[in-house]
């Protein structure tokens, strides 16, 4: 079955970038862009090390989430049982397939699979690059699944899910022997987003299981080589879930992210050959169950070991971000220890040791994914 899934349900795989939730606030649409003049303040603070580091793991999850999207940026596909899908599978195996079907429960699904060179924006291909690619664009597509696993709940039954798309996605590679290029685009740039509405409910009984919403635009692009790659990404994304389980409430809400500029975009840096990341760019989250709004300036890119950001098996060893709200403004200087320095508003000096750190990481805000 085809399943774009929604950022807000697979955080560990998908955009589902850390952040706080909750009901309320923005009306859905990623065009109402965060503000730096708009940050709330009634959320955790800035002003201990306790606090800090609880925003740290914030960070983190945001950055460890769209690492994940950077590295894997795929189109997930299951089984094959709709004529949507059976073509599909013969557009990303045929160049130059193109079909436009209609979806199951309404609207149009245009699938394309051709080759050509595409024009990347974030790099610089050889001129005679050309990249395989296969995009879709939905037109209130909608399509009904029935008795299948949770998308959202491991722990519920059965579910009927019904999956409402619109807009496009594309995705693409070079395959080319020296250094190799992708991308995955969501939406327009300056126009339509990509939207996807995903809601559940019990095959059993016909109960409530999880709602979601999502809207984003996004361009994100890649260059492999020599054991280094590096993703260039921006992202506006407003997301929506309601979960119906007593278990996962407190995970209900929305979230809304900025990652990069159109021009500016965020960027991370593998090395296989070090054994290190390197994370450079700027980005907003607000989220409204916890009732913040936070900026993050990445004033000396983020240099992290073991690729992991966790506790476990990776931390911050070097690095400066600006964490802004309304009230509070901190300099958070990472250290080779894994420690981190902290300039707070009122310029007094405080240090956050990296077990300290390690333990917020293991241990991050209820309201986070």
């Amino acid at each position: 079955m085809l399943r774009l899934l929604p950022p807000c349900l697979i955080a560990s795989t998908t955009l589902a970038l850390a952040a706080c939730g909750g009901g309320g606030g923005s009306n859905g649409n990623s065009s109402n862009a965060i503000s730096n003049n708009n940050l709330g303040n009634n959320g955790p603070g800035l002003k201990t090390g306790p606090e800090i580091a609880q925003e740290v793991a914030v960070v983190s999850g945001l950055l460890a989430q769209t690492d994940a999207l950077g590295s894997a940026g795929t189109l997930p596909l299951g089984s094959a049982g709709k004529p949507v899908l059976t073509a599909f599978n013969k557009a990303r195996q045929k160049i130059d397939f193109q079909a436009t079907l209609d979806c199951d429960e309404g609207g149009q699904t245009k699938l394309i699979n051709g080759s050509d060179e595409y024009q990347f924006s974030y790099f610089t291909p050889p001129s005679n690059t050309r990249v395989s690619y296969y995009k879709m664009d939905n037109q209130d597509c909608v399509f009904v699944y029935y008795d299948e696993p949770s998308l959202s709940d491991a722990n519920a039954s059965s579910v009927d899910v019904t999956i409402a798309s619109d807009g496009s996605f594309a995705i693409g590679n070079s395959n080319s022997l020296g250094p190799n290029y992708g991308f995955t685009t969501m939406g327009e740039e300056s126009g339509a987003e990509y939207y996807q509405e995903v809601s559940e409910v019990s095959a059993i009984d016909g109960s409530p299981v999880s709602d979601s919403t999502v809207y984003s635009r996004m361009r994100l692009e890649t260059e492999s080589d020599d054991g280094i790659n590096i993703a260039r990404l921006w992202l506006e994304m407003a997301s929506s879930t309601e979960f119906y389980s007593s278990e996962l409430a407190h995970l209900s809400g929305q979230r809304d992210i900025t990652a990069g500029t159109p021009q500016f975009p965020m960027e991370i840096i593998h090395n296989a050959n070090t054994g290190t990341m390197t994370i450079d760019g700027d980005y907003e989250y607000r989220g409204e169950d916890c009732s913040v709004t936070r900026a993050i300036e990445t004033t000396q890119p983020l240099l992290v070991s073991n690729f992991t950001i966790n506790a476990a098996s990776g931390a911050f060893i070097d690095g400066e971000v600006v964490i802004s709200d309304s009230a509070d403004s901190v300099v958070v200087q990472f250290n080779g220890d894994g420690s981190a320095t902290v300039e707070l508003t009122n310029g007094d000096v405080i240090e956050i040791s990296a077990e300290e750190l390690g333990e917020a990481l293991s241990n991050p805000p209820v309201c986070e994914f």
